[in-house]
């Protein structure tokens, strides 16, 4: 694991000791019953040498001295195999723990950078957003203002005494506070929503 340096070797690896601890997990349902007999088949024998209550006769081996040297190292050796067919299951299992742990905290970072970089990404358009605001106050707000011109020039020929330019540029705060909070409602109004 301390070579993998980049997510598909980690992914790979992955794979590779998944494999591996379902392999190892497959040898316990081989060999557990044949263990467990031999187990208990050894038990029983030791009982039965037991109960024969044996004694010794000069120069002659015992049965269960006999028993004890032939048998012996078999059942170590069937231990021992039990023993290390279950350490090596708790060894990939916590090797394939600890990559998947790697794994996680890797794809942490990569969600968090994600989320950093949509963060950056918003505000860009929050900003931009702004800026077309800005700008659609101006826009309404000049062809608002042409308008109020015409209808001051219409009003100049009724009334002489009424200057369109004048008029125009009264009403140009007015407008464009208008126009400026009528967009500002509509904007709460959709995101509400």
């Amino acid at each position: 694991m301390s070579n993998v340096v980049d997510t598909a070797q980690e992914y790979d690896l992955l794979e590779t000791l998944t494999e591996l601890a379902a392999q190892v997990e497959q040898l316990p349902a081989e060999t557990s019953v044949r263990f467990a007999a031999s187990k208990a088949y050894y038990a029983l024998v030791l009982k039965r040498v037991q109960d024969l209550k044996e004694n010794s006769i000069g120069g002659i081996q015992q049965l269960s001295s006999f028993i004890g040297r032939r048998l012996g190292p078999a059942m170590r050796t069937v231990v021992s195999m039990d023993d290390r067919i279950a350490v090596l299951s708790r060894r990939v299992n916590r090797a394939r723990n600890l990559l998947q742990t790697r794994i996680n905290t890797t794809l942490q970072a990569q969600n968090k950078e994600l989320l950093r970089s949509m963060d950056r990404r918003a505000q860009f358009q929050l900003r931009l957003q702004q800026t077309v605001e800005g700008l659609s106050v101006v826009a309404i707000s000049y062809y608002v203002l042409g308008i109020v011109n015409l209808i001051a020039k219409a009003g100049e020929k009724i009334w002489l005494i009424l200057e369109p330019t004048l008029i125009t540029a009264i009403c140009a705060p007015f407008v464009v506070g208008l126009v400026y909070f009528a967009i500002r409602r509509m904007h709460k109004g959709i995101y509400v929503e």
